[in-house]
Order: structure tokens, then C-alpha cells, then sequence
């Protein structure tokens, strides 16, 4: 039987025609060669594993691409990390899949949250057999198109649950709310009709973050917007709401039930009380009953009213008419034989006495802190902050009670936000007390002048009482964590979190440093498993590489990968060489080769299964770090001919590599305001090609600089190849056409043929114009390398502005000047080749006459007159008798290169440069 669904997404109506053969048929043709089945054709592979963005409904016609983004979420598209990673993972679930065929009892379906399932579940349903197909980062139509290809063939469950929608909450600024929802539909369809028989639970979307905050709004009106379509309608359809047991009564995510992340669920909270509310649902549909109807009613939080005469406002609401923050002291007391003036108690599952003489470290008193399980002692400031700027460290003396080991995370909340909760260590002991100092930095409150609060959460999950006292603010400097991730404990934000594995992450031995490591066993999981770090949002802006030490166990030799999990772009996954048994082994692995240099979005690394599928012995893990970049202070090596910028008024870093943090901001503006003479409104274009500027490349998603990254991956390149580069080819898109480049491109058959014998670094970025080439090589670019040859080609790029803004000739090739004189100030023994500029376009054209003047322009320089600079003109070699343009020279026929242009230019280059390398 089939089933026609008519879904409305915007003024087009989708026909869905429900196949259990095929899936559904969605009414709408893509460019995907393989709609349907596993495994894919080696065209089908091709086209996946072009990045998503790539692939979205709409841009299947490339002469006319549309943006059709509220199809998004109601049409299959495969997930993408990077490179193979997410296929890899789907290729697992499939083997999963197909090594269970037959009848199994709950099918789970779903993202990370379904994924992550964990110890909750065997307590609960270990007795049931299950296949969880959950994958991290997925939306709705990465999971229709896993369905759609092998995801669950051969599987007969006797139920499901679709969790689903959390990940495309990202989108919806551009999808819209409905498209969110109708997509859950979809994925509901697909599986009433592939599995009639089988009741399905439809979990809607958990809340994240907090109220205010545009994800958790979305989330709110999404879920909303699921009510209107009424699944329920189907009687074999249930819509389990955890909402308001995840919240309190101010709509704050309730203590314990979530990670530091406030999107994913703790084992022993949110997947508890996730398993308890699933309960009912499963026992009815796994015993042939019908499945209970959710009560609609409201869990409050439990807040101890707080001791004083002054009665706070709830979490989360701000203080009525705040005054300004006291004034800055290099000593700030919060508690010493009671609170400080202006603190308040409110505990949240907790019993706090302030006034506890059974345990006082210092003075008469101390305070007890009972815990039920995730409690939280929390004192606040209302009306008023503390001005921080002063303080260096939060410092408190912690004794554990009768046991100790107490698993205590700590917060400051600067304003009304949370800052990372960190771990405290060293952990509590029993019967006697210890002093806890922790850097300011550390806890996101480096001088700061809104300081309003203290959480002290118990993560482990354990009633217990502990004792606290001597709790202060001082100048006192100790050491930051700067990057730390695991050293003895998790640092910093981060959390373990396995997944088909088990971690310790308090083993004993081996160690490699101080007194814990962590212990990880993957089982398999069908190519998935992994030990996953996690943070609610790490920035490596000012890291250079992730540092960490691996220690591959009695038997060693297991095959695993590293990945760096994103919010937002992709990443590629790195092959971590085969461990030692036995034996500690570091590695420091460029962030670069991770896709994660210049990230403010780092969610998780995940240390994983290389896709085998095979369970993977224990391995051992150390002193996990991202290694900070230090600020390499490259001195000018050109004065250019805008006195303001050379004087540092208009960019705040003229030279130095990574960028400061006030860089950063400069280089973020669009480029056209930073040109010379915007900075006094003035419109000065004879200024742009002399003065470095950096482009902007606004990413896919909206977040970060793309062309910053590129220039960061050819950075790494360059320090990677150190001193022994031959050539260094630096320009343009014609320049990175030769391959080689930070898009990861193969060294062409050209280049190769000719030029193979050389080790080779390609710096070409397209669209780089002269000033481009000039910011570059101010900020990085060729740090520490001395190539023996570099091939220069740059300004056409600059020859549009000619005619377009007013841009002079012999400025653009001033600008060429000034990037051959900055080389050679640079790098004194390299030889440079520089390559005028090729003709393009119609010879008739502005541009192509702007082209030649600017050559002109060059020639008058007498560039050559230095014995280290080699000008190579190719102009006569790329057009007719008549200067027209050899058009099968060019791919485009006007102005980039195809195979026998390269062929060309390799032949009017090689006596040059092989002249200069065997001299």
C-alpha cells in the first residue's frame, strides 16, 4: 500500500510518496546520482563527500543556483565532518544494521543525545535488544538520508524513538521554524511506513542553554510547531515532552540533568530521568498494550529559600536596578566565620549551614554543605557586583566529612552568565581539609567587574556532606590552566564522555605525569566508538597545535583516529600513529590538520575507532593540552606610502604572527572599511595596493574568516617544511592552480612533470590582490624559511579596481614592487622569479588594457636591476598574431589557466628557475 503526505514548504507542495521498498519519494529531484540504497556508487561517494553546504537543495543546477533553504530539513543529505569521517560512522551503523537482521525490540533514532545513550539505558531496557543509530551533529535529512541508504535494512523493530531536530536549530535563522518541525514529520513518516507494525515514540526536542538565548528560543517554537502538526493523530504515534522536567520555574535548565555544555544530557541525571520517562512508553508497546498518553504537568525546581532578611530574585532574572560594581580590592572576602556583606545563601538541592562549628578549619565556624544527589551550594551578590580587575585567584580551604571524594564542580557567574565549571581538585579528603586555589582566568572572571556569584555543584551523583571555609578572592597569581584539557583530572570545562567504550578517567598507572591518566577500551560499536572530551565551547584562536601523550597498553598497536567535533564547518579526521605497547608517546598535532586553527567552536575531541569496526584494546592517555602559539614579533621589513598605517593608526598588529586579540577584532571588519583613508573618511585608492590589508571570506555558516584560515593552513606548511623548500610559489587563484595548496590539492601533472624534483610550498590564495600578498608575508607567511627560489605572480586581481574605483597602474605596480622588495628583506638568499601578469579578458576590455598598462608599469621599475630578481613576461606566449587570447589556454577562456596553460607557463619558467637551483 502507499501513502501519499502532502507537506507545504513555503509556496511548494511536496508530494511524499511513501514507499517501503524505496523510502519515500520526496517530490523534489536533487543532484544526488543515487537517491536510495547501499552501498552508494563510486558517483554517489564522489558527490557525498563534497561538503553539505555544497549539496543543498537548489544548487543542483550550477548555471542558475537557488537557495532553497526551506528545503533543508525535509530532503536527504548526507552529514559531512571532513573528509570520509561521517560516511565512516554511517558505514558502521550499516554493518551494525545488517549483523542484527531480524526482528530487535526498540530501534533509536537520532543525534547525539541518542548516541550517547548510555549506563541509563542498561539499567533500564539492558534486558531489550537494541540498535541505536544515533550520530552526532545530525539533522533532520542527514538521518532521512541514512534511512534512505542501508540505515536500517533488514531490521524489524517492535518499536522506535525518534529523538531528532537539536542540530538544526543552527539553521533556522535562514530554514525558518516550520521546515524544523515538518522535517521531524518526515523522519516520523519514513518510519511508519517502513515499519507499520511498529509503535514509535517521538521524544520532542530538549531544551539547551537558557531562556533568551536564540537556540533555546528556536527550540521552544520548533517543538510548538510539532504540536500544530498533531502526530498523535496516528494511533500508533506517541510525543513524549520532557520539557518541563528538564527546567525550573524561571525556565533555567535544572541542575545535574545536563553537561557543561547545556545541550547533552549527564548519565546519572538527564539520561535517569530521560529512561524513567521513556519507561512507561516502551513496557506498554513491548508488551502489545497501547501506549500511555503523556500528563501535561509542570516539575518546579527545589530552591531553599536563602537565609538573611533579603529575599533574591529567581536564577536568572536579573537584580532590579543594579548599582555599580564596589570598588576593585586586591582582597574580596565571601565567607570567614559568615558571609560577607552583600552575599546571599541559596542553595539549590542542598542544605548549606553557615554557621557549622563540627569541622571549623579557621575561627569558631565553617560551612556544611549537604548535597542530594547534583546539589549545589550557591552564594550570590543582588543589587550589587564586585569589581574583580584587582584579583588574581578564588581561593577556599574544602574538607570532604567522614568520607571525602566528593566529585564537586565549581562556577562563578560573571553578570548573569555562567562561567566554566571546573573541576576541584585536589579532590576532597576525608576527616582532614585542604586548600583549593584556582586562577580567575580559569573560571572566566579575569578583571572582571560583575561578579554576582558562587556555584559549588555535586556532579558525582552522591548525597554527601562537606565542609567549607576561608573563601575569598585575592591577588594572588598561580599558574592558569592555559589550554590544559586533562592533567590528573578534566580541566577547564571539559568532561569525559564514551560512547560504545569505557574510560577511567582517574586510572592510576600507567601515568605519564602527576598521578592519574585516562584508561579508555573501545568496544567496536560498528566503526563508532570513541572517548569523547567534551566543552560547551573551547576557542583556539591563540592555540597552534593540540598536544597529548598515548600510551598503547599491554598489547598496543590499535588503530585510532582523532577528530575535533565543531559546531560550526567540518573537520577532517587524523590518523594517530599506531601506539607503543607499554610505552608513553607524544604527539603535537597542528590544529591545522584538525580544521580546528583559529576555531571559537571547539565542542568535543574525540579519540576514535579508525573505522575498522574491531574492538580496540585499552589505551592509555596523558597530558592533554592545546599548546598556545607564541606571538612571533616579525619587525617591518618595508615602510609603506600611508604614513597612518606604517605609524600603527589604522591596524593595531602591522606585523606578528598569530594576531592579538585586538588583530583579530581589525581583520574582522569588512575589508572596504579598512582601506586607507576610510579611517578619516576619505576615499583613497591610489593608497589600497600599497598598504597590507587582509581579505575577507565570510564562511558558509556566517562564522569566522575562511581566507584567514587558508593563510593559517600555509603558515603550518611552511613551518612544517622549515628551510628545505626549493620553491615557494606565492599569488593568486592562478598561483593556487598549480596545486599544492592549503585546499589540499595534488602538485598538478604540469608542475610535476617539470618542476618534481623540488620540494615545493604553494602560498597561492585566489582572489588575492597585491595588498593581500603584502599582509601575508607581514603576518607569517615565510617565518623561518629561506626558499632557494619564489615564483611571484600577483595583480591581476588589482586590475579591476583600475577602472572601476580609480585605482592608478603604477600604484598596483608599486604594489608589485613593494612585494618583491619585502621578499627579498625577508628571505636575502631567495631569488625571485617574478611573473608579469598574463593577459585575460577581451582585448578590447578595460581590464585587459589595464592589465597591460600595469605591465608597463613594471617594466619602468627596472625590478631586474637587483641579481636576485628574475622577471619572466609570458605575454606573447598566451595570445594570437592578432592579441587576441589563445583560448585553449584557458579553462575559463578569459582569465584561469586549463592543463595546457600550465603546460605553457612550466615551459617559460623551467630554464629560469633551473638555472637559479643547480647555480
Amino acid at each position: 500500500m502507499k501513502t501519499i503526505v502532502v507537506v507545504k514548504v513555503g509556496l511548494l507542495v511536496l508530494l511524499l510518496a511513501i514507499t517501503g521498498a524505496m523510502g519515500l519519494e520526496y517530490g523534489y529531484q536533487t543532484a544526488e546520482p543515487q537517491k536510495t540504497g547501499w552501498p552508494l556508487t563510486d558517483e554517489e561517494r564522489a558527490y557525498v563527500l563534497r561538503p553539505e553546504f555544497e549539496r543543498r537543495p537548489g544548487r543542483e543546477d550550477p548555471a542558475a543556483p537557488k537557495h532553497r533553504p526551506d528545503l533543508w530539513p525535509v530532503l536527504p543529505s548526507a552529514g559531512y565532518w571532513g573528509g570520509t569521517s561521517w560516511l565512516d560512522c554511517h558505514a558502521g551503523l550499516v554493518k551494525v544494521a545488517q549483523a542484527s537482521q531480524g526482528p530487535i525490540d526498540v530501534l533509536l533514532v537520532g543525534d547525539s543525545i541518542t548516541m550517547q545513550w548510555g549506563a541509563a539505558w542498561t539499567r533500564h531496557f539492558g534486558q531489550y535488544k537494541t540498535v541505536n543509530i544515533g550520530i552526532g551533529g545530525d539533522k533532520t535529512q542527514n538521518v532521512l538520508w541514512r534511512l534512505d541508504h542501508g540505515g536500517v535494512d533488514g531490521l524489524e523493530p517492535r518499536m522506535a524513538v525518534l529523538l531528532i531536530g537539536n542540530n538544526n536549530m543552527f539553521f533556522t535563522p535562514e530554514t525558518g521554524i516550520a521546515p524544523a518541525a515538518r522535517g521531524i514529520k518526515v523522519c516520523l513518516d519514513w518510519l511508519r511506513d517502513r515499519f507499520p507494525k511498529a509503535p514509535v515514540v517521538v521524544v520532542k526536542i530538549f531544551p539547551a542553554h537558557g531562556p533568551g538565548v536564540p537556540f533555546y528560543e528556536d527550540i521552544k517554537k520548533t517543538n510548538a510547531a510539532l504540536d500544530a502538526l498533531k502526530l498523535e493523530g496516528d494511533p500508533q504515534v506517541r510525543v513524549l515532552d520532557l520539557w518541563n522536567d528538564m527546567v525550573t520555574a524561571d525556565g533555567n535548565l535544572r541542575p545535574g540533568l545536563f553537561a557543561p555544555d547545556s545541550i547533552h544530557l549527564t548519565q546519572d541525571g538527564g539520561y535517569e530521568l530521560y529512561a524513567n520517562r521513556l519507561k512507561p512508553f516502551i513496557t506498554a508497546a513491548l508488551s502489545g498494550q497501547p501506549m500511555p498518553r503523556q500528563e501535561r504537568t509542570s516539575v518546579p525546581a527545589t530552591v531553599t529559600p536563602p537565609v538573611g532578611p533579603v529575599q533574591p530574585k529567581p536564577i536568572g532574572v536579573a537584580p532590579a536596578n543594579p548599582v555599580n560594581a564596589e570598588p576593585a580590592q586586591a582582597v574580596q572576602a565571601i565567607y570567614r566565620d559568615g558571609l560577607a556583606a552583600g552575599w546571599l545563601n541559596n542553595p539549590i538541592q542542598a542544605q548549606v549551614n553557615l554557621d557549622d562549628r563540627s569541622a571549623a578549619d579557621g575561627g569558631g565556624q565553617a560551612i556544611a554543605v549537604t548535597t542530594e544527589a547534583y546539589g549545589a551550594a550557591q552564594f550570590l551578590r543582588w543589587g550589587t557586583s564586585l569589581d574583580t580587575t584587582l584579583c588574581r585567584s578564588l581561593s577556599f580551604r574544602i574538607h570532604g566529612g567522614a568520607d571525602g571524594g566528593q566529585d564537586l564542580r565549581i562556577a562563578l557567574m560573571k553578570g548573569l552568565a555562567e562561567g566554566p565549571r571546573l573541576r576541584v581538585t585536589p579532590v576532597p579528603r576525608g576527616g582532614q581539609w585542604s586548600r583549593v586555589t584556582i586562577a580567575l582566568e580559569d573560571l572566566g572572571l579575569a578583571k572582571a567587574r560583575d561578579l554576582y556569584g558562587v556555584r559549588l555543584w555535586e556532579a558525582g551523583g552522591v548525597a554527601s556532606t562537606y565542609y567549607l571555609d576561608d573563601l575569598h578572592l585575592s591577588g594572588e597569581a598561580v599558574d592558569s590552566l592555559d589550554g590544559v584539557v586533562y592533567d590528573d583530572v578534566c580541566r577547564g570545562g571539559w568532561f569525559g564522555n564514551p560512547f560504545a567504550a569505557t574510560a577511567d578517567t582517574a586510572n592510576v598507572a600507567p601515568v605519564h605525569g602527576g598521578e592519574r591518566s585516562v584508561a579508555v577500551t573501545l568496544a567496536g560499536g560498528g566503526g563508532c566508538a570513541q572517548f569523547s572530551l567534551a566543552n560547551a565551547q573551547f576557542d583556539t584562536t591563540a592555540s597552534e597545535a593540540l598536544s597529548f601523550w598515548i600510551n598503547g597498553g599491554p598489547t598496543g598497536g590499535q588503530k585510532l583516529q582523532l577528530f575535533v567535533k565543531r559546531w560550526h564547518g567540518e573537520a577532517p579526521a587524523w590518523d594517530i600513529p599506531v601506539p607503543p605497547a607499554n610505552a608513553w608517546r607524544q604527539h603535537k598535532v597542528p590544529l591545522s590538520a584538525l580544521g580546528a586553527a583559529r576555531a571559537n567552536d571547539i565542542a568535543a575531541l574525540w579519540f576514535r575507532d579508525a573505522n575498522t569496526g574491531q574492538p580496540q584494546p585499552v589505551f592509555y592517555l596523558d597530558d592533554i593540552r592545546f599548546v598556545r602559539a607564541a606571538p612571533r614579533a616579525a619587525a617591518a621589513v618595508v615602510s609603506y606610502p600611508y604614513a597612518p598605517y606604517n605609524e600603527g593608526k589604522m591596524d593595531p598588529q602591522l606585523t606578528g604572527w598569530p594576531l592579538t586579540e585586538a588583530e583579530q577584532a581589525w581583520v574582522a571588519q569588512g575589508e572596504y572599511t579598512r582601506k586607507p583613508g576610510h579611517e578619516v573618511q576619505k576615499h583613497l585608492p591610489e593608497m589600497w595596493p600599497v598598504v597590507p590589508s587582509a581579505p575577507v571570506w565570510p564562511a558558509p555558516d556566517g562564522h569566522g574568516n575562511l581566507w584567514l584560515d587558508h593563510h593559517a593552513t600555509l603558515v603550518e606548511r611552511v613551518r612544517a617544511a622549515s628551510d628545505s623548500i626549493d620553491i615557494v610559489l606565492i599569488g593568486d587563484s592562478i598561483t593556487q592552480g598549480w596545486g599544492g595548496g592549503w585546499d589540499g590539492a595534488a602538485l598538478s601533472t604540469a608542475w610535476r612533470e617539470r618542476f618534481g624534483a623540488y620540494k615545493t610550498v604553494n602560498l597561492g590564495i585566489g582572489g588575492d590582490r597585491t595588498e593581500s600578498v603584502l599582509w601575508r608575508l607581514d603576518h607569517g607567511a615565510l617565518d623561518g624559511a629561506e626558499p632557494k627560489v619564489a615564483v611571484l605572480m600577483i595583480g591581476v586581481n588589482n586590475a579591476p579596481l583600475v577602472t572601476a574605483n580609480g585605482v592608478p597602474a603604477s600604484r598596483v605596480a608599486e604594489g608589485i614592487a613593494l612585494c618583491v622588495r619585502n621578499l627579498r628583506a625577508r628571505c636575502p638568499k631567495t631569488d625571485i622569479v617574478l611573473t608579469k601578469i598574463l593577459p585575460a579578458f577581451a582585448p578590447d576590455g578595460a581590464v585587459h588594457q589595464a592589465i597591460k598598462a600595469i605591465n608597463r608599469e613594471v617594466d619602468a621599475l627596472r625590478l631586474d636591476a637587483d641579481s636576485r630578481v628574475h622577471v619572466v613576461d609570458c605575454w606573447t606566449s598566451f595570445t594570437t598574431a592578432d592579441g587576441s587570447l589563445r583560448a585553449d589556454l584557458y579553462s575559463d577562456g578569459h582569465l584561469h589557466l586549463g592543463p595546457a596553460g600550465y603546460i605553457r607557463l612550466a615551459e617559460q619558467l623551467r630554464p629560469v628557475v633551473d638555472r637559479l637551483l643547480v647555480r
